[in-house]
């Protein structure tokens, strides 16, 4: 069995707290950090996102875009207005 180094201890010390007042059974920190390898594998997409320093673009984000574009299609544009909101920033990374 290969040896892992981390310098999440603490985190692994709280979770085998918290699930042994949880559930009432004593898991080793092996069977901790199995568990956690299984639930990042049954949640990918959440493990990329996190992972990831880019932001990604979700069906979610892009209906607030779309509706974004949509409600400022009449307002004029002003060349001397600065307006980068949080989806501006994700877009273009201000």
């Amino acid at each position: 069995m290969a040896v892992i180094k981390t310098s999440n201890k603490e985190i692994i010390d709280q979770l085998q707290a918290k699930l042994t007042l949880q559930i009432g059974k004593r898991f080793t920190q092996q069977e901790i950090v199995d568990l956690c390898i299984e639930f990042a594998q049954e949640n990918f997409e959440e493990l990329i996102n996190r992972a990831s320093n880019i932001p990604r673009l979700t069906p979610q984000l892009a209906d607030q875009i779309l509706k974004e574009i949509d409600e400022l299609a009449e307002v004029p544009y002003d060349l001397s207005l600065s307006s980068a909101s949080e989806i501006d920033k994700d877009i273009y990374s201000l």
